[in-house]
């Protein structure tokens, strides 16, 4: 697959240019591709997917800690958020208890359930 390299030049966060050898496709399909790079000077990561649309391409990229293998992982969970689970996260962090909560996690970590 032929990814748009004007897309992805340099990493947004120090401004090097990626070797676009390096870029691995996670996932790949009819009507998108999702790709990751990871930045050799600052080690940034790099959540590229693109969409291709009867009209043209469109590239959404995000900035992230998280390595390839990661990214992967929180694909197969694959379960999607509810109303009511964003109802129960709002009430959870507008009572306070959400931020020792969230002080505690470790890169890496993967919440899937709160008691």
């Amino acid at each position: 697959m032929l990814l748009p390299k004007k897309l992805i030049q340099k990493c947004p966060i120090c401004g090097q240019e990626y070797n676009h050898n390096k870029i691995k496709i996670l996932e790949s399909q009819d009507l998108y591709i999702l790709s990751y790079l990871k930045c050799t000077n600052c080690n940034s990561g790099l959540a590229l997917k693109i969409l291709m649309l009867p009209h043209g391409m469109v590239g959404q990229a995000v900035v992230t800690e998280l390595d390839d293998e990661e990214l992967k992982n929180i694909k197969k969970v694959n379960k999607a958020i509810s109303g009511e689970d964003v109802l129960f996260m709002y009430d959870f962090f507008k009572k306070g208890e959400g931020l020792p909560f969230v002080a505690s996690a470790k890169k890496g970590d993967l919440v899937t359930e709160i008691n």
